[in-house]
């Protein structure tokens, strides 16, 4: 392992002094209350600064998948869902018994037009559609990285050419044409 800025220590006290924090950055420096660092956007290694050296598990966690950055209130919609789906069809049925790609973007493409239609909860469960699409995207991946996914999707169309034509076309739109002039929108309708 490389330690920044300097050689590895070499006894139990070099390495507590690299963790151990400095009179700048005492125990209760920082607000202890979710309420209290509402607002504050510290840089990345925050935990860091005012410390003598950098602890390795930090550096090591850094390599990591950061599951921290997808916010609470989705894991648990999407546990509200999957609590709903184990009920009906076991847990991790789709381990089990190989599930379709399509039947589940329907699914997802169901609640999103519920969803966009003003309907926050579904109508027999009462679970949020946002759960019930993050459900189905979940299951989709673990099918698809376990190998328990059939893709019966259609041969690739032209969806994603037409997109990115049109809307080309409408960012030169929204840009606007340029103004005429007050003489010229007047001229000859007096």
């Amino acid at each position: 392992m490389v330690w920044p800025g300097r050689a590895r220590p070499g006894s139990v006290h070099e390495v507590h002094a690299a963790i151990v924090p400095t009179k700048e950055c005492a125990v209760g420096s920082l607000p202890r209350t979710a309420a209290a660092r509402r607002g504050m956007t510290p840089p990345a290694g925050r935990h860091l600064v005012g410390m003598r050296g950098i602890n390795p598990k930090d550096l090591a966690g850094q390599r990591k998948v950061p599951l921290g950055l997808l916010p609470g209130a989705g894991k648990i919609y999407g546990a509200l869902a999957m609590v709903d789906g184990a009920q009906k069809y076991l847990p991790y049925n789709w381990r089990d018994k190989k599930v379709r790609m399509t039947i589940y973007l329907d699914a997802i493409e169901r609640h999103l037009l519920a969803l966009r239609d003003g309907e926050d909860l579904t109508e027999d469960t009462g679970v949020p559609h946002e759960g019930a699409i993050i459900a189905c995207a979940s299951i989709l991946a673990d099918a698809r990285e376990g190998g328990f996914l059939v893709d019966d999707r259609p041969l690739p169309g032209p969806t994603a050419r037409l997109l990115a034509k049109y809307t080309r076309k409408l960012d030169r739109r929204s840009q606007g044409p340029s103004r005429p002039s007050q003489t010229s929108r007047t001229r000859g309708h007096r």
